[in-house]
C-alpha cells in the first residue's frame, strides 16, 4: 500500500472517496430498512475532521439528490 504524504492532493482525494463510500453505505442501509435516509452534517464533521464543512455539505447534498 502506498503511504500518502500529509496534506497531499492524493490524500485529500482518498479521504473524500472514503466519505462518499460512507454516505452511499448509510443511504443504502436506510433504504433496505425502509426508513428515510438522513445523515447530519455535524455527525460527518466529527467522523471526518480533516474535511472542511463546506465540502462535507456539498458531498452530502450531491448524494442526497442522487438517492431521491
Amino acid at each position: 500500500m502506498e503511504v500518502l504524504a500529509p496534506a497531499s492532493k492524493n490524500l485529500q482525494a482518498y479521504i473524500i472517496n472514503r466519505l462518499l463510500l460512507y454516505l452511499y453505505r448509510e443511504f443504502r442501509a436506510a433504504e433496505k430498512r425502509g426508513t428515510p435516509p438522513w445523515i447530519r452534517a455535524d455527525e460527518l464533521s466529527a467522523l471526518f475532521p480533516s474535511i472542511p464543512e463546506t465540502i462535507l455539505r456539498k458531498k452530502l447534498k450531491e448524494c442526497a439528490v442522487l438517492r431521491v
